[in-house]
Order: structure tokens, then C-alpha cells, then sequence
């Protein structure tokens, strides 16, 4: 059985069907959640400044 493979547009979001906007806001959203996980994965960084980096009071 054949697959059909459609090339990726390079946005995961708008090749899920969201409008070009919602896309690019899930995009840089889960960009940044990505830098927030591997912060707070870093044995240096501590809850504060993990809280701090988010914005959370």
C-alpha cells in the first residue's frame, strides 16, 4: 500500500489545518514552552527563576 506524503508548509500547526494566525501563535507558544522545559530541566535553574521566566507571581 502506497502513502501519500504531503510536504510540510514548516509550521506543524498550520499543516493540522489552524488559520495562518492561530498557527503562528501555537508555533511560538510551544517555542517557548520547549525553552521553559529545558530551563527548568537545567540542575542550575531553580523553581523561582523558572516561575520568574513564565511571568507567575
Amino acid at each position: 500500500m502506497d502513502a501519500k506524503i504531503t510536504p510540510s508548509s514548516g509550521n506543524v500547526f498550520r499543516d493540522l489545518g489552524f488559520d495562518e494566525a492561530e498557527a503562528e501563535h501555537l508555533r511560538i507558544r510551544s517555542t517557548l514552552m520547549i525553552a521553559v522545559r529545558q530551563a527548568s530541566n537545567n540542575t542550575t535553574a531553580t523553581r523561582i527563576t523558572s516561575r520568574t521566566f513564565c511571568l507567575l507571581p
